[in-house]
């Protein structure tokens, strides 16, 4: 059995903080109690077979240490944006192969793709995996290089609106 909770943060929120559910309120507010989690975690169904369990969030430091402590939690991975190498990979998987580019074109554009990262990065660019994959889907290889600019422009664009969004009341 594979499960998987998404935005855990949102949903295991400790008693105390829980809200009813507000008709006039934009904001979203869960049924879920903290202690109604945990028994959906540890309860008679989850020891009866063996299981895989993922849990994603994006504030790992907001987790009550109960709902992460280990026997619970096994592994802890953190899943970044995308490092030079890891974009230069993505390029070479989405455009090599027996259908794709030459080898030694691929190696010099992947290359590119990685120097475009690292320059990003050290301006303190980030730009996730999930963008450069729907970056390579609608563009052709070269496009995808010659395209770099836009992508840098939309992962700037994504950054700030995190950043309104996360201070929003």
């Amino acid at each position: 059995e594979i499960t998987i909770v998404t935005g855990v943060q949102t949903c295991a929120l400790p008693i105390s903080s829980l809200a009813r559910p507000d008709p006039d309120s934009a904001r979203f507010t869960g049924n879920v109690t903290f202690s109604g989690l945990l028994n959906a975690l540890d309860g008679v169904a989850s020891s009866s077979s063996q299981r895989i369990l993922f849990m994603t969030t994006n504030h790992i430091s907001r987790l009550d240490p109960a709902l992460i402590r280990p026997g619970r939690v096994d592994l802890k991975e953190m899943i970044d944006d995308a490092t030079p190498y890891q974009a230069s990979l993505l390029f070479r998987r989405f455009y090599g192969g027996t259908d794709g580019l030459p080898e030694e074109d691929l190696e010099r554009m992947s290359t590119q793709l990685a120097a475009k990262v690292e320059e990003g990065m050290r301006e303190g660019l980030r730009v996730s995996m999930a963008s450069l994959q729907g970056h390579f889907i609608r563009c052709g290889a070269e496009e995808a290089l010659e395209g770099w600019d836009a992508l840098a422009r939309m992962a700037k664009e994504d950054a700030n609106a995190r950043v309104v969004f996360s201070s929003s009341p």
